[in-house]
């Protein structure tokens, strides 16, 4: 959500207040009862008092205005914007509904009076989130209201600009962030109010993927904020690089997107509030929406969330999302000690579904650890619960554990048959899709070690099938099935197919990504590989050499694939008589092999030296 203290900050409502006529005793009434119900309302104190005193100042209104209509519209639209803005939106709604009403009852409703009512409402209706009808009364009364001074008018354009910024209305969102940002500039405003003028245009330029000129938005946000010290600034500081953040991952880098968030996360320690720290990493997190790339940002969670969440529900959240981090950057008895803390708190608060969710997240994380027998005490816990709260999503997810854990223990007809069924359940489930492909993709792969080809092939198209209806045609997952259906053909010796479809997927990976990216590693490895079954040898050792190339880039000079190379440049070598160079490759592998301590392989290349040496 956008900046939700504008008119805390400017005290717009305060200054509504004042403006009330101070000569007759029920207007001086009507003033302070406003100022006492706002006061507690923001202090969180007494609000069952200050609903009464918002109630009673909309009775000496209409006692006040009993033929004036839009004056009554106007309290009732000033108490909805102070209820929208402290997060009560039942009583925010309730109010603006009354003030609908009260305008219904005004003849002439393009007149200044009644302008400035639909743009308090509108204001309201955006901390409400409801964009569109911010916009059916913001638009037209922005341009025909008498704002009391351009910066007034540059903030109602500012917020405009935000409106269509939300609703996707890119044309229009450009628009009115530079005619908020030109009125600031007007009268040489380069304050707090110009500062986040600028950031809604950086978000609105971001909308039509000017992504430099947003990025140069923010800059010139920061700098003018640079030097700032007070507690709003430090605010608006840290919501501009939440913005930062949120365009690095429209743009597709998430690198920078954590690092602009971290930036913004550093500004929030100095002001010692750390609810309002999680609340920003929270959204950061949820903006990113990667577990992978955000560990940095939930360690900082971690380390307030006692003092902010204790052992709530809010807390169980947090930990879940710090384990599934920790599991997908392999990190796992990490992931294991944050689990068990959502666990327990779960089984403090007797949340019977959440504990079966958790006891297959743990399950989960001691089949990545190898701890077979843990994994399976936790199986049978989840199967024991699922049966007296069945759930369809759950119980494809024990399938799957239980698939992974006879994998694990090589018994592989039981494998493939709880995956199978695992699928089966995930077929029911419409909203599920990615999931689907995965496991039609990962018994493709099990089919595959398993030399069923034909089910192999099978399950890869039935994969690729779904993810271009799903996803699309042209994205990176539709390029490695069809590299998989290929490097099955190879294996069923169709090796004119099979290289037909490596070439697509190949090309397919180079739209996406170029020409260097590690992704091609596999595609060009399976070419060669299929070059090398079809004793093209020449061809072969050509896409060696550029997979070669690709590995060191991507992994470095001592990576065990690049050993794995060598040893298949060393056959190739071999089968064309070329011993020197045989031995050489051989060589070279021993040496990445060594340092990354697998003796049984240095083992196995040392026997194919001896053979050669022998010749």
């Amino acid at each position: 959500m956008f900046v939700r203290n504008w008119l805390r900050g400017t005290k717009w409502l305060h200054r509504s207040i004042a403006k009330l006529p101070e000569v007759v005793s029920p207007y001086q009434q009507m003033k302070e009862v406003m100022s006492k119900a706002l006061q507690n309302l923001s202090t969180g104190v007494n609000l069952d008092q200050s609903h009464e005193n918002f109630a009673k100042a909309v009775d000496i209104a209409r006692d006040i205005y009993p033929i004036y209509p839009s004056k009554i519209a106007k309290i009732l639209a000033d108490i909805a914007l102070a209820y929208s803005l402290y997060s009560n939106s039942e009583r925010a709604l309730e109010h603006l509904q009354e003030a609908k009403a009260q305008l219904e009852l005004v003849k002439n409703k393009d007149s200044q009076e009644v302008h400035e009512v639909f743009v308090t409402m509108a204001y309201a209706y955006f901390e409400l989130e409801d964009f569109e009808e911010t916009r059916k009364l913001l638009e037209p009364s922005i341009s025909k209201h008498k704002f009391p001074d351009i910066k007034h008018q540059a903030i109602a354009f500012d917020r405009l600009a935000k409106t269509m910024y939300m609703v996707k209305d890119r044309v229009l969102a450009i628009k009115y962030s530079i005619d908020a940002v030109n009125l600031l500039k007007s009268i040489e405003c380069r304050d707090l109010d110009y500062a986040r003028c600028i950031q809604t245009q950086g978000l609105c330029y971001s909308l039509c993927n000017e992504y430099s000129r947003s990025k140069d938005c923010f800059e010139e946000a920061l700098q003018i904020l640079e030097n700032s010290s007070e507690k709003s600034e430090s605010l608006v500081k840290a919501q501009i690089y939440e913005s930062y953040s949120k365009v690095c991952v429209e743009q597709g880098d998430l690198q920078e997107a954590v690092n602009k968030a971290l930036q913004g996360n550093d500004i929030l320690k100095t002001l010692n509030y750390n609810p309002g720290r999680m609340t920003y990493l929270e959204n950061v997190c949820h903006n990113i929406n990667n577990p992978e790339s955000v560990e940095a940002l939930v360690d900082e969670m971690l380390e307030i969330i006692n003092e902010v969440y204790g052992n709530t529900e809010e807390a169980a959240n947090i930990y879940g999302l710090a384990a599934e981090c920790k599991y997908l950057n392999e990190n796992y008895e990490e992931s294991l000690e944050i689990a068990e803390k959502e666990l327990n708190i779960y089984k403090q608060n007797n949340d019977l579904q959440s504990i079966l969710e958790s006891y297959m997240t743990i399950c989960k994380i001691y089949l990545s650890l190898d701890d077979i027998e843990k994994a399976k005490s936790y199986i049978d816990l989840s199967e024991g619960m699922l049966k007296k709260h069945p759930s369809r999503l759950l119980q494809s997810e024990l399938y799957y554990y239980k698939y992974y854990y006879y994998y694990k223990i090589e018994e592989d007809d039981q494998a493939e048959k709880f995956l199978e069924m695992s699928i089966q359940e995930t077929i029911e489930d419409e909203e599920n899709k990615d999931q689907l492909i995965q496991r039609y993709t990962e018994l493709g792969n099990l089919c595959q070690i398993r030399t069923k080809l034909e089910r192999a092939k099978e399950c890869f198209d039935k994969a690729l099938d779904l993810n271009r209806k799903h996803k699309g045609k042209d994205n990176m997952e539709t390029a490695i099935l069809i590299g998989n259906i290929g490097n099955v053909y190879g294996m069923m010796k169709n090796y004119e197919k099979a290289l037909e479809m490596m070439f697509d997927s190949l090309e397919l990976k180079q739209k996406l990504v170029g020409n260097e990216h590690h992704e091609l590693i596999s595609t060009y490895s399976m070419i060669s590989s299929t070059y090398y079954m079809m004793k093209e040898y020449s061809l072969s050792l050509e896409y060696c050499e550029i997979t070669k190339e690709l590995v060191k880039k991507a992994n470095g000079e001592n990576d065990i694939e690049l050993g794995h190379l060598y040893m298949m440049m060393g056959e190739i070598y071999g089968n064309t008589m070329n011993r020197v160079k045989a031995k050489s490759s051989y060589l070279q592998a021993k040496e990445v092999f060594v340092e990354n301590n697998h003796q049984e392989l240095v083992d196995h290349v040392m026997k194919k030296i001896d053979e050669l040496d022998s010749l």
